[in-house]
């Protein structure tokens, strides 16, 4: 079978069944995961900030400084216009960071590499099809199920098994994202931190309290 975009890579698929569940050690080794750990060398996000020491509460968490009181920022800039969450600057900061430091896999190179594959490749009613090795992630792997007029759907999966990107055919599929435990993990740690700062500066301003205006966060993303 001849797949979309990839002739190169036909050799490589093979038609085997693949178990995306861990081995019994796997699941030992991955159900508690260790925190990531909060190096001083972590590269700040772009348009990072630089404030006065003793800004906001201690940093009792696992992640850098700078992101913490970043994240502090935006809560703070938002508090001020009391919208929780209410657009894209937090959820895009959040994004970048986990990309630049290897916490969420580059899922935007993936979608870019199999685009032609799940929409371009000649129907078919033949079996799934498996990519062992991709090409730039080694040890992530992917299925490839054609469908009868063209293209099909797609699984991706990391290097620990855990799928992180699934794609259906149109009217109502699409790529569709997957978080792994790392990045949830770090989602939670961030949230909360966020919600933190959040509610503590509406406190202030319900008390009527004068404090210095938050420095306008204007990270490049």
């Amino acid at each position: 079978m001849s797949i979309s975009g990839f002739p190169a890579l036909s050799s490589i698929y093979h038609k085997r069944r693949y178990n995306p569940e861990p081995s019994v050690s796997e699941s030992e080794s991955t159900t508690k995961p260790t925190k990531p750990s909060k190096p001083e060398d972590h590269p700040p996000v772009n348009g990072t900030i630089e404030r006065p020491e003793g800004v906001g509460k201690p940093n009792n968490s696992s992640l850098p400084d700078t992101v913490f009181a970043d994240i502090q920022d935006i809560a703070k800039q938002d508090a001020q216009k009391n919208d929780y969450m209410g657009d894209d600057r937090y959820a895009a900061y959040l994004k970048k960071y986990k990309t630049q430091n290897h916490i969420s896999p580059d899922r935007g190179q993936l979608i870019t590499m199999f685009n032609p594959t799940v929409m371009n490749t000649p129907g078919s009613s033949g079996q799934p099809m498996f990519i062992d090795k991709i090409p730039g992630f080694p040890s992530y792997s992917a299925k490839f199920t054609p469908s009868p007029i063209a293209g099909g759907k797609m699984s991706i999966y990391d290097d620990k098994g855990n799928e992180i990107l699934s794609y259906n055919p149109p009217p109502k599929g699409g790529w569709k994202e997957i978080p792994t435990k790392e990045e949830r993990d770090f989602d939670q740690e961030a949230n909360k931190i966020y919600k933190e700062a959040f509610e503590a500066a509406r406190k202030e301003q319900a008390s009527g309290k004068t404090k210095t205006p938050v420095t306008e966060f204007n990270a490049s993303v």
